[in-house]
């Protein structure tokens, strides 16, 4: 999962002990635009798209970028650069890859081989090489891994995939491995359905500052996200102008949070039982200039 953040430097403002108790600008930073990848490593590409979308290596004046291939060979990608800049990944066939960045440290990928033709069938014969640790899952949602499919890991070290529903494994003979519907060696696998979520990492909270009306949500729990069904609580939002709003919920959930009433400060409070919790959401609107005073 790959998530992009953008921070925003703001202008500072500091107060002066003077007779006047003036507000007074201190410094006004450019805007900058950062991305943050928060996939833990090693990185799974597991389709043409992840492939695709992967972010360009960026480096620094004098640093070199090195990529190692799966069979070990070793390739400069920048060689003492000249200038700050970014390169293209390069991976151009399955298995791991590891880049590394002479000040900056490294980070290691699982490529697929389907992403190339280049799997296997899985039989004894032509062993599917499987890299990451939801690949055979995968297959077997798809419809390709079944009883008696033949695979060899070829990640990294220590790889365990997530084994189908009642399957287990057993050997095929040297590192190949076949998958064995029940037996003692099943296992039970549940898999969660795909969610997308959001982090504000702007502020520590539970206070926030959004500029745009959309794609907000409300989280809301009756028994501290303990998720019973049944658990009731009430969700109210006070916005900077006009009357609050109340949802009476049951279970854990979301729900959409727009504020209709314009910019300033919306309170929103949930309260589960004796329990309530509280968070001030400002919605600023982008605009080109804005002037606090103090």
């Amino acid at each position: 999962m790959k998530n992009a953040y953008f921070f925003v430097l703001a202008a500072v403002a500091v107060t002066l002990p003077s007779l006047a108790r003036e507000a007074v600008l201190a410094a006004e930073s450019d805007t900058y635009e950062y991305r943050i990848d928060t996939t833990p490593s090693p990185r799974a590409v597991k389709t043409q798209e992840d492939l695709d979308g992967l972010m360009e290596v960026t480096y620094f004046k004098g640093e070199t970028v090195t990529a190692t291939a799966p069979g070990g060979a070793a390739s400069a990608l920048v060689s003492s650069a000249s200038a700050d800049g970014s390169v293209v990944p390069g991976f151009n066939v399955g298995g791991v890859w590891t880049l590394a960045n002479s000040a900056q440290g490294s980070a290691t990928f699982t490529v697929r081989h389907s992403i190339f033709g280049t799997l296997g069938e899985g039989t004894s014969a032509s062993p599917a090489k499987i890299v990451d640790a939801l690949e055979l899952f995968d297959l077997y949602l798809a419809g390709t891994a079944g009883n008696g499919y033949v695979y060899e890991l070829v990640g990294i070290e220590g790889l365990s995939p997530l084994l189908p529903p009642d399957y287990g494994k057993e050997s095929a003979g040297g590192n190949l491995l076949r998958l064995v519907e029940g037996g003692d060696t099943a296992e039970d696998t549940f898999v969660t359905p795909q969610t997308v979520w959001f982090l504000d990492s702007m502020q520590g909270g539970p206070d926030r500052t959004i500029m745009q009306r959309r794609g907000y949500f409300a989280a809301y729990s009756g028994d501290n996200w303990a998720r019973s069904a049944t658990a009731a609580s009430t969700l109210s939002v006070t916005p900077p102008r006009g009357t609050a709003s109340t949802q009476n919920l049951t279970g854990t959930g979301a729900v959409p949070f727009v504020p209709m009433n314009g910019k300033g400060d919306y309170t929103v409070v949930l309260t589960a039982g004796s329990t309530t919790w509280t968070s001030i959401i400002t919605y600023m609107p982008r605009a080109g200039l804005v002037i606090f005073v103090k």
